[in-house]
């Protein structure tokens, strides 16, 4: 479920009014139910510990009148919960759980979830045979009850585990199952993202036009819907690597300059700082070095204003090379030894500078 910043804080006033209405008449089972949906908005808020808190007094209500349904729904609830907080093996056996109570009642859509969302979870622990067993199981269940969309993230969570072990040949016919059936039922984030990962694997095969191609179609996808500047930002760090690997120096600039105005978007400095000294690189490759060191120097003052000392040293060492190319030489040496606060990185910096100086001089 994917709900705007908006609509999710619409659905918990309408929630709240519903619990209140619910707790003056005393309907338990329908506290219970409430409170379930109140703590899926919150997982979807990334609020862990307030879900946690509402699925608990939901478990809680729905145990005392025996509601098996609500139940299993609250304890589904605090596994994503756990998950969130990185307490996996809690969130696993929560999840295992819930899927008991789903098969006790025959609630095959509840089974099937937990399933799916125990492969997840094995999946982030590395355990690849666990995970595939269970998301083939999950993704069994949804083709049995005709639920495609559960049966295209199945398909999707197949993919990422098989890509995970280098299993790229299996992994590619998952991705192109997941975007088909979600492209068929209009799920177009979902179709988006098993693009941008089927583009990752032939990347990781070096078939970079394959790559290049599936990325574009993840971009086009992204750039007509609202809310995806993750999904569009994964397409274009894909693309901008391709190109500068490819030596597609003009696409690769264009392409960074539109990672930049996303980053800008979502308010990342540090990403953002990061990407200007991709793009300062591409013009320095390109000859451009007075753009290169334009950003370059303002890439540097984003990291000292992060007190990222790494990433200020970077900087510092991109502005030198640029320098460097340029013949100023004195100026090179005179900015590494005047801005780079990071010992180690800056001797790195000055041996290699003062190695290409002493070639320069003797040639």
């Amino acid at each position: 479920m994917h709900l705007r910043q908006n609509d999710q804080s619409t659905a918990l006033r309408m929630l709240q009014h519903a619990l209140d209405i619910a707790r003056a008449n005393g309907e338990v089972e329908r506290i219970a139910a409430a409170l379930n949906v109140n703590g899926e908005i919150k997982i979807l808020r990334n609020e862990p510990l307030e879900a946690l808190s509402v699925y608990e007094e939901a478990l809680d209500l729905s145990s005392r009148v025996d509601d098996d349904w609500d139940t299993a729904n609250a304890v589904q609830g605090l596994g994503r919960a756990y998950a969130l907080q990185d307490r996996i093996e809690e969130a696993i056996s929560a999840h295992m759980e819930a899927k008991a109570t789903y098969v006790r009642i025959g609630n095959d859509l509840g089974e099937a979830n937990a399933l799916h969302r125990v492969g997840g979870l094995y999946l982030r622990q590395n355990r690849y045979a666990d995970a595939t067993s269970a998301y083939e199981a999950a993704k069994e269940i949804f083709n049995s009850i005709q639920n495609e969309q559960g049966e295209g993230s199945s398909a999707d969570g197949l993919g990422d585990v098989y890509s995970s072990q280098g299993r790229f040949e299996e992994a590619i016919p998952m991705y192109e199952e997941a975007r088909n059936i979600y492209s068929r039922i209009g799920e177009e984030r979902g179709a988006g993202n098993a693009t941008n990962s089927l583009a990752a694997v032939y990347r990781s095969q070096t078939r970079y036009s394959e790559a290049i191609s599936e990325y574009e179609k993840a971009l086009n996808i992204f750039s007509s819907m609202q809310d995806a500047e993750l999904g569009k930002l994964k397409a274009l760090l894909g693309l901008g690597r391709l190109y500068n690997t490819q030596g597609q120096y003009p696409k690769a600039a264009s392409t960074y300059k539109d990672i930049l105005k996303t980053y800008s978007v979502l308010g990342d400095q540090h990403d953002g700082a990061k990407t200007m000294i991709k793009l300062a690189t591409v013009y320095r490759k390109q000859s451009r070095h007075s753009e290169a060191g334009n950003l370059f120097a303002e890439a540097e003052q984003i990291y000292a204003s992060l007190q990222d000392r790494l990433g200020k040293a970077k900087a510092a060492r991109g502005l030198g090379l640029t320098l460097m190319s340029e013949q100023r030489h004195p100026e090179a040496m005179a900015s590494l030894h005047g801005r780079s606060d990071d010992a180690g990185e800056c001797t790195a910096i000055l041996q290699r500078l003062e190695s290409q100086l002493r070639s320069t001089q003797s040639g």
